[in-house]
């Protein structure tokens, strides 16, 4: 993979955690929540799933 490619890749997942970690909570209309992801619990799973590039 080129250096292009891995900075994409790189761009695309910092924005995916960036958008989990930093939603609220919020209640709207007649009680509907949408509860907030707990930081410390998102990097566990992260942790636990990711893998270790063999690539340099």
């Amino acid at each position: 993979m080129n250096q292009f490619s891995l900075a994409v890749i790189e761009a695309v997942e910092e924005a995916i955690y960036n958008s989990l970690l930093m939603a609220h909570t919020v209640v709207g209309r007649d009680g509907n929540a949408r509860l907030g992801l707990p930081a410390d619990e998102v990097v566990r799973v992260v942790r636990n799933y990711s893998f270790q590039s063999t690539t340099a």
